[in-house]
């Protein structure tokens, strides 16, 4: 009997032990569950802290670099305007300002071919070739930029003593269809023929690098007027990857803007047409121009659109003694203004 009535008593223990065991494996995942959950509120915590700490770090930062810059950036002076024309449609291609690539045609606008004057080699101190030219027949500038490049190479040569050679400059839309198909460009849509582009190297051809030197000539070439048109990088923006030795000009105070910022110059535009519209002329959205770095703006550079519903654009430039102006087109869609303060 004993023996009998054991058995169900065994049975009923070990159903005990079992609920036990299992109230145990319950606890044990609450707990763990309890702990994965204060484990992930404690990591957004600490993310949401991390976020508000570099979101407070960078708007002080925003906040001191406005200050420097407000700080570094020359005050003009008080001008006075008057209102000027130019075609809205012819006038907005040419000038030394004007983008000329894949997306942008070049209309060959006679007041640009007028310009035109042959390079004809430079002459240094010591009687020495400051630098050469390739097809001395047909290598032609605009004046301006043809007068620039013969100081730059001349002050190239007497830093480092390399004379340059110049391979290509102006293009005529015939002379483009001849080398159109090694070049890929197609004819009207080559910054050779606006006259402002050279292209350059140490011999005759492009085989001939001359990398360890061509960084100085980067470094002063804004100096008079120039900047390199295909820099490293921005091939995404100017269409061109393989033309690295090649300067354009656009004048001292656009060149020295584009060289101090790393732009090119379709960003350089681009940020005019954006951030520095002006129509007329006393809305405080020019762009101050420090070529000196004396604090104190030598050149004042504004955007204004063209016209679209008339043959004419009005385009405010300063009047009275001692402030000049010059107008360009962009090749876009409007003019810029670049008025010089000081000499």
């Amino acid at each position: 009997m004993n023996y009998r009535s054991g058995g169900p008593r065994s049975f009923n223990t070990v159903k005990r032990s079992n609920r036990e065991e299992r109230r145990k494996r319950l606890r044990q995942c609450e707990k763990t569950l309890f702990a994965i959950v204060i484990a992930f509120a404690l990591l957004l915590v600490s993310a949401f802290v991390l976020l508000v700490c570099n979101v407070a770090v960078d708007i002080q930062s925003r906040r001191a670099s406005h200050e420097e810059n407000t700080l570094d950036t020359p005050k003009l002076p008080e001008i006075t305007y008057e209102m000027i024309t130019r075609k809205s449609r012819t006038d907005c291609q040419a000038g030394e300002l004007v983008v000329v690539n894949k997306h942008h045609e070049y209309l060959f606008p006679r007041s640009d071919a007028d310009k035109l004057v042959n390079l004809v080699g430079g002459l240094s101190a010591d009687g020495k070739a400051s630098y050469r030219i390739k097809d001395s027949q047909n290598a032609r500038l605009q004046s301006e930029a043809a007068e620039q490049l013969d100081a730059l190479l001349n002050q190239y040569y007497n830093q480092t003593g390399t004379s340059l050679m110049v391979l290509h400059t102006y293009r005529s839309k015939a002379d483009q269809e001849s080398v159109s198909v090694n070049s890929g460009v197609a004819p009207g849509f080559s910054e050779h023929h606006t006259g402002l582009l050279v292209a350059l190297s140490q011999g005759s051809d492009f085989t001939s690098d001359f990398a360890e030197q061509e960084q100085r000539l980067f470094e002063i070439c804004h100096q008079y007027g120039f900047i390199q048109r295909y820099p490293e990088g921005k091939s995404g923006l100017t269409g061109v990857t393989d033309y690295g030795e090649c300067l354009r000009y656009v004048g001292v105070a656009h060149a020295t803007y584009i060289y101090n910022n790393g732009l090119c110059l379709e960003e350089y535009v681009e940020m005019l047409r954006r951030n520095h519209v002006s129509t007329n002329g006393t809305d405080g959205k020019h762009l101050a121009i420090d070529t000196n770095k004396d604090g104190t703006a030598d050149y004042a550079v504004y955007y204004v659109p063209k016209n679209e519903s008339s043959d004419l654009t009005a385009i405010p430039v300063p009047k009275g003694e001692g402030i000049s102006y010059t107008v360009s087109g962009d090749n876009i869609g409007g003019f810029i203004v670049t008025v010089t303060l000081r000499s």
